[in-house]
Order: C-alpha cells, then structure tokens, then sequence
C-alpha cells in the first residue's frame, strides 16, 4: 500500500481527474477554469503535469444504521437478566474545526504513512487560509493553526484517521474488560462502539465504574485531537432491567437530561417501532418543500421531469435502503409528485391526463420512466439481503456451480430458469445431500451413471450440459439479471417490476408500433420540453377542445380557429384549414393520401422512411402550431357586442383577496380594465362571484 501511494504520479491521471472537474468552476491561482486546460491540453498539459501535486485516492453508511438499529433494538427489548446495557451517542463539537494538526501527523506516522506522502499531505492541510469581508470587500489572509477545511474532497477522509485514535483507545479498553461491549445474541461480537465520520455511539454495560473509563479514554483523547464532547447534545438509551436509580446516576455524571432513545443517527431514526408513519413523515415535508420552491419557477414538463428524478426522487432513497416505508407515505409522495408534473400551484388542483402508475413504464414502453417508490424500497432493501445472503452460509436464492459442496440437491434452485428438482421415489435417504453427490470425488466431471439413475431424462440432460469448472472453485451466489452476477438495484427494479405487472412476453402489432414510437421520440435532437411535448401527442393527452369536453371540462369543442370541426389532436396540429397547406408543402404524402391519416400512422410513416431530421421537422412544426394556438386564447364576442372576463383570487397566506375585469369589443380592443382589492374570504365561488358583479358595477 506505501509502495502504491509513493509512486509517481502520470499525466494520465492528472488528465483524468481534470477531465471529471467542472469546466467553469474551482479556477487556479492564475484565474484559469478547468475549461482552458482541457481545451489546451495538447499545449499545457506536460507543465501542468509537472506543477500538480495530488492523489488519487468498504464500508456502507447503512451498515452502521442497520447495526445500530438491531443493537437499540436489543436494548429496548431487554427487561430482565442481571445486567444491564446502555448506549451513549456523543456529539462532538465543531469537529472538524477543532483537529489538532500535529496529532493528525502522528497518527499518520503510526499508522505507516511514508514521510514523502506524510508532507505532501500535510502541505495540503497547512496551505489553507481565510480571508474576511469588511465593506464587501476581503480583507487580510488568515493561517490557522488547526481544523481541518470542511468541503475539501480531503477532509472527510483526513477525520477519519484521527478517529482512529478514538478507535485504538476502545478497542485497549475492551482487550482490559474495562469498557465491555455489548452482545445482541449468542454468536454476535461484543460491539462497543460505532464510528461514522463525526457520529459517534458507544455501548457497554451499565456501570459507573465503566463510564469512569470511558471519560477518562475520551479525555486522553479530546486533549490529543482537540476534539470537545457536547455534553448538552449527549444522549443515551438503557436497557428496560436498568434500575431507575442507576440511570438517574449515570445521566448525571454524563450531564444528559433525557434518557429516551436519541432521535436521529446518520439522519435516520435508531427505532422505529409501530408508528412508522410518523417516524418517517419528516421524508414528506422535505419532498414537499423542494417542490414548493420549484413551483415558483417558470418549468417545462421537460425540467420537472429532471428536477424530479434527479432531485425529489433522490430524498428518500437514503431512507428506503434502510427501512420498509408505509405504504400510504409512498403513495402522498408520488401524489405530490403527480400534481408537481401536471402543474399544480398552491392548492388548486389541475388535471392530470395519465394515471401516476402508467408513468411508472419506461420511456420505451410509452411511459416517463418515473420509479414506483414501494418497488423501488423493494429493490434497495434486497441489496442488503444480498449483502447478506452472500455468506456462504446463507440461504441460497440462485447459486452458480462450483463444486458443488454448499447447494443442496433437492432444496436449492441451482437449475437453469429457477428449477428444482422434484423429490424421487426411493430416493428419500438423499433428501440432505448437496450436488457434489452427482460428480466424481475431484468434482471436475459428472457421474452420468449417478445422474441418470436418480433424475429424470429431461432433467439428467440439462444438468449434464452444465459445465463444471476445471479448478475446485466454492460455489456462489450470482444475481443472473446481471451479466456480471452481482446485484444491482437497477435491475432489480426491473425485475420485481415486471413480477408486479405480471407481463406477457407476445407482443401484438399495435404494441411493436408503439415501441418503435417512444423508442424514436426520446432518441430526438430537440429540446427535452419538444421531446415530452412529442410524448404527449401521441399519448392523445394534450388538452385539446375534444379531450376537455370528454371530461366533462367543456361543451363546446369547435376548433378556435376554423369554427368548422371539433378540436381533437390531429385536427390542431394537422387537419385545420389554416395550417393543411404548410403541412401538404413540407409532407407531400399528404396530398396523394385518401383518406386523412392519424396522427400517430403519420408519425410512423416519417420513421419508417428513414429520412433525416424528417421527424424532427415533424414534432417542430406540430408544437409550434400547438403553441400558435394557445396564444389565442381568448374568443371575441358576436359582432357589436361586448365581452367582460372577470377573475376572482384568494391570498389565505396574507389574509386577502381581490379581482380584476377587462372589457373588450368584437375586434379584440380592450375597453375598460381594472383591479380591486376585497375582504378576505374562505370561499373561491364567493370570490369569483364578488368578481362578477364588480365587473357589472
């Protein structure tokens, strides 16, 4: 490993960490952006090779919540035996400020750093300094002399070799049974402390004898590093045998106030218990404080559709790979979504075109590729049973041949396509034995004699054409919807989706039709807002005239324009009389067709004629139609008479209301327009109708 971190580094490496830093951000000393050196490397590249000095540089965060949970979970269902357990969950006070740089550099040197790496390192730390703002303007370089600078991709990994220090100091104390760790079940490890970054929990009986030696370690360690315990950030948790008056004892040699579970660790709740709902509704109101600030912003479906899976759909994730969440909860945060995509604003409710669960399909299959949430925590918990599963003690869920010595015979789906191998008559005295039996003692070849006189021969036939490996390998686990064989929460997502749907594997013509649609819209050179618009079309759920009044939404649905036939998609994007000519000039095969074709049969005749940029000149033109067309959206009166348009709107966050009225005549010329400020109300039919007769006023 020093022999590793000691050599030379090349320019290969240095090109390769530049190539993964943003273009126009984190510019050098001279003010130049990573953008001019990757423009000009063929230039510059071998002086800036020479003047880098960098490195390149396990263990999950939820293995330490999954690891805590079990053991809080052991603490709270103790209530009897002779003794009794505590935790202590420290908060260290501004940890990364505090870290003394000498004690870093020792830590260092014990655990084997060469002196070359050692200084390079430490320049790094040392080369920090502040300036000050004093009328807006920075003033002064300040040097520190300690702490560590938080946001340097570094510093994470710099604190966690000091908490090493922390670590070695436990680890004596549990080697003297004087800070005894705790033991959740007969073949566990004693567990004394969990570490993660500046999260710190320790576990040991209870006993004031052990909690001396324990403040008296964390004080040899608080003096060397610099760190500080917040005593008023403390917390504990006991088993339910501890007596009152010993946790009474130890709260206050330790100053905490409460003794109840801590709320937090990692950013997830230590015990969750029945009410998970509540546990996890802190997931909700993130969600729903991201969207509300996004409301705001003037968003094409095309950007909610990114901010939504980069972003909101990001926020329980971390959760999920943890914990089971409610069904309901899922549910309120995919609702939430749905009305951010389809436009909601505050509290008005705006239609949506395709139910929630149908945008759960891939874009190929016609829907947006949005997750199903209670799928997905599906997919990320399996991972940890993955985890686990891959012992090779563990239950076996399909097993890849080694030599055969782990998988059992009858019980285990080692056969292609999940088989197992049906029970034989006479044969119950093998009911235990594994898939070595089948093979010679080297395990490099088949018993065919053994194979064929206990399997059937469809059966003895696909196990013979299973190759075995030539080296005596273990047998293991394998995920085989990956061609790696390992797990991935991506198709496990597809996997357990696809269970869900239950789908047929015969596709019909219509079906292949439409693939070849979604397949070509989001493979478009245009705007992801045309691509979604695009989507839209051919989903038949823009709000077209004719789509507004089949729900109800309208009575009439003659063409805005034409007044001649009912507004549906191909007649607004196509068939108008106004906008037919244009079509016929640039899509000539419209004029030699018959009869009018659909929308989507004309979608698919310009794929398939495989011309290019034709499409996109197709999606181009209907959304700029389409846009034309909600530009006119308001319509005239009859000829010598007047329209008034009046709008009520209640502001309940400032206790108001108001409305405003226009006038116009027949030509569109605006005669009269006002707005008034009125009481508040509650009701918005009582404000609409305040509206109407300020407007006749």
């Amino acid at each position: 490993m020093v022999e590793n971190l000691d050599a030379s580094f090349t320019q290969e490496e240095v090109k390769r960490a530049l190539d993964e830093m943003h273009p126009t951000k984190a510019p050098g000393p001279d003010g130049m952006a990573p953008l001019f050196y990757k423009n000009f490397w063929s230039v510059v590249g071998q002086d800036v090779t020479d003047a880098v000095l960098s490195f390149v540089p396990g263990r999950l965060i939820t293995d330490n919540v999954l690891v805590a949970y079990e053991v809080i979970h052991f603490l709270r269902m103790k209530r009897s035996g002779r003794d009794g357990f505590m935790s202590l969950k420290l908060d260290m006070n501004k940890a990364y400020d505090r870290i003394e740089w000498p004690f870093l550099e020792e830590v260092m040197k014990k655990m084997g750093f060469s002196k070359k790496w050692l200084n390079l390192i430490m320049l790094c730390v040392r080369s920090v300094s502040f300036s000050i703002l004093v009328n807006g303007k920075p003033t002064g370089h300040i040097f520190p002399s300690r702490g560590l600078s938080q946001g340097d991709p570094i510093s994470p990994y710099l604190f966690l070799l000091c908490t090493e220090g922390l670590i070695s100091l436990l680890d004596q104390a549990n080697t003297y049974q004087q800070i005894e760790g705790i033991r959740v079940c007969r073949e566990a490890p004693k567990l004394n402390h969990l570490l993660f970054a500046d999260d710190s929990v320790i576990f040991c009986k209870e006993n004031l004898e052990i909690c001396l030696n324990l403040q008296h370690r964390l004080g040899i360690y608080e003096q060397a590093s610099g760190q500080k315990i917040n005593r008023g950030k403390t917390s504990t948790v006991f088993s339910h045998n501890v007596p009152f008056s010993q946790r009474e004892a130890i709260m206050q040699f330790w100053g905490v106030q409460h003794y109840h579970q801590y709320e937090k660790y990692l950013g997830l709740p230590p015990m969750v218990g029945r009410g998970k709902y509540r546990a996890f509704s802190a997931l909700k109101h993130r969600v729903w404080s991201k969207l509300q600030g996004w409301k705001e912003k003037l968003l094409s479906q095309g950007g909610k559709e990114v901010l939504l899976k980069a972003v909101a759909l990001s926020i329980p994730t971390y959760t999920m790979s943890c914990f089971k969440l409610p069904k309901s909860l899922c549910s309120e945060l995919e609702g939430m979504m749905a009305n951010f995509w389809w436009g909601q604003r505050k509290e008005e409710r705006k239609l949506c075109w395709v139910s929630w669960h149908k945008m759960y399909s891939p874009k190929t299959e016609g829907g947006m590729g949005f997750r199903d949430l209670q799928i997905f925590n599906k997919a990320l918990l399996a991972k940890q049973g993955w985890r686990i599963l891959s012992n090779e003690d563990s239950l076996l869920h399909k097993v890849a041949l080694g030599n055969g010595l782990s998988i059992k015979l009858w019980s285990d789906y080692w056969l292609p396509n999940h088989k197992l191998i049906s029970h034989q008559p006479g044969f119950e005295h093998l009911r235990d034995y594994t898939v070595a039996y089948l093979m010679h003692d080297d395990q490099r070849s088949w018993d065919i004699d053994k194979v064929r006189s206990l399997l059937p021969v469809h059966m003895a036939t696909e196990v013979l054409s299973i190759r075995i490996p030539s080296e005596n390998v273990a047998d293991k686990l394998v995920w085989e919807h990956e061609s790696s064989g390992i797990y991935s929460v991506k198709s496990a997502y597809s996997f357990f989706t696809k269970v869900e749907q239950n789908r047929q594997e015969a596709e019909s013509s219509t079906a292949a039709d439409q693939k070849l649609i979604w397949k070509n819209i989001w493979k478009l050179h245009v705007p992801h807002r045309i691509k979604v618009f695009a989507w839209r079309v051919c989903k038949n759920i823009l709000p077209t005239l004719s789509n507004l009044k089949s729900r109800k939404l309208l009575v009439d649905d003659s063409c805005i324009w034409c007044q001649e036939e009912m507004e549906d998609v191909n007649h607004a994007l196509v068939y108008c009389p106004l906008i037919i000519d244009c079509w016929m000039h640039l899509f000539p095969s419209l004029k030699t067709s018959i009869q009018r074709q659909d929308f989507l049969q004309l979608v698919l005749s310009v794929i398939r004629g495989k011309s290019e940029g034709e499409l996109e000149k197709l999606f181009l033109m209907a959304w700029g139609f389409w846009y034309s067309r909600n530009q006119w959206i308001w319509k005239p009166p009859p000829s010598g008479m007047l329209k008034l348009n009046v709008d009520g709107a209640l502001f309940s966050d400032q206790f108001r209301s108001g409305i405003g009225v226009v006038l116009r005549d027949d030509r569109g010329q605006v005669l009269f327009a006002a707005s008034k400020p009125e009481e508040a109300l509650a009701d918005p039919m009582e404000i609409e109708l305040i509206a109407m007769l300020r407007g006749l006023q």
